[in-house]
């Protein structure tokens, strides 16, 4: 189990003593999910905290049946649905592997727990609120202030391992255009 990624956000942004950091380690599940697993649907309620050690997840909604794109995550970075994790609520929202995916998880009672016992949990939380809210408020700008192509060359210069690593009908969904749009927003890109 390779804890590199984890192990920098660890030992870096939170205040756990070296002991926190070795409960917590020793409590983490290293897990491989293959392509197109579902790990949350909406109306469950999110048990676990998850960290992509390797590998590619979407997030999306769906409405009228149609699945709507809102995000996705890549490797080194923590996925959940945060309010359903905190408030322990029910999830609104899907998260599934686009590709095969390494996941290193942690239930929330026993990482619960170790915040507790270890006073930096509303360390934890605050961080991971701020920087979640600064992504979605920046996303949101982006989504319903620019065009499509101008979404679209924001992405190719801010995320580009979105392209690498998410298949192009799903960006097509996340910008909101058909997957035929894309093709043309991408030739006229070059």
């Amino acid at each position: 189990m390779d804890l590199k990624y984890f192990q920098q956000v660890f030992t870096t942004d939170f205040p756990l003593n070296k002991d926190g950091l070795d409960e917590l380690y020793s409590s983490l599940t290293y897990r491989i999910f293959p392509k197109n697993s579902l790990l949350l649907s909406a109306g469950e309620r999110e048990q676990e905290l998850r960290f992509i050690n390797n590998g590619c997840i979407r997030e999306y909604y769906i409405k009228d049946t149609v699945e709507v794109n809102s995000n996705f995550f890549i490797t080194p970075q923590f996925v959940n649905d945060f309010t359903s994790f905190i408030d322990a609520v029910p999830s609104k929202k899907y998260l599934e592997t686009l590709q095969q995916t390494e996941l290193l998880t942690i239930s929330r009672d026993v990482f619960y727990n170790l915040l507790t016992r270890y006073q930096c949990g509303k360390t934890f939380i605050d961080q991971n609120f701020k920087m979640l809210l600064r992504e979605k408020e920046n996303e949101e700008f982006y989504r319903l202030t620019f065009s499509p192509e101008e979404n679209y060359l924001s992405i190719v210069k801010r995320r580009p391992e979105w392209l690498q690593n998410v298949p192009q009908y799903h960006i097509a969904s996340y910008l909101g255009i058909t997957p035929e749009s894309l093709s043309r927003l991408r030739r006229k890109s070059r």
